[in-house]
């Protein structure tokens, strides 16, 4: 249910999946109506995490790990909780708000969003996280569409398009011709 879940998005190191998973278990008891699911990076093995944390062998009921791709992951949730991923970007794209996890001491932020101003939210503890879902869950859905709205344009700007024609230039050396 798009409705109620949050997909959560780590990088691709060790230290980031069992932080934001360590947030996600203290978070699912408290949060029960929310469906929390994991995501793991292309080069991060579940069974590597699993071997460190093991409450991930025993899921609360709200909590599942995604099999799935990750566009239909982002069909099926509503927020998307990361903290260096750049697949944040994507997940604005596709509709999802973003809560950045900031834990407690952090001074540099790691966060691909950083230039967002709006849309985004930054959640420290679980009570941030509860007042971040209430405001989605009981606010009118036009304010909600306006919002994000602005934070698209800002994640189709953060790519530059891709140029073939430059890049073989700057390659080889060869200054771009005048026409």
């Amino acid at each position: 249910n798009p409705v109620s879940a949050c997909l959560v998005i780590p990088d691709g190191t060790l230290r980031e999946c069992l932080l934001l998973f360590d947030f996600v278990l203290s978070a699912a008891s408290m949060f029960s109506a929310i469906t929390f699911i994991l995501r793991l990076h292309p080069v991060m093995p579940l069974s590597t995490v699993m071997g460190i944390d093991q409450r991930l062998q025993s899921l609360p009921e709200n909590v599942k790990i995604s099999k799935e791709t990750i566009d239909k992951d982002f069909n099926r949730c509503r927020w998307a909780l990361y903290r260096g991923s750049g697949a944040a970007i994507h997940a604005v794209s596709a509709g999802l708000r973003p809560f950045y996890y900031k834990p407690y001491g952090e001074m540099l932020s790691i966060d691909p969003l950083y230039m967002m101003k709006t849309w985004k939210r930054v959640v420290e503890n679980t009570d941030d996280l509860r007042l971040a879902l209430d405001f989605d869950l009981h606010s009118d859905i036009a304010n909600i569409e306006k919002e994000w709205s602005h934070a698209v344009d800002f994640s189709r700007q953060y790519y530059t398009p891709q140029d073939l024609d430059m890049f073989c230039r700057s390659i080889v050396g060869v200054p771009e011709m005048k026409q």
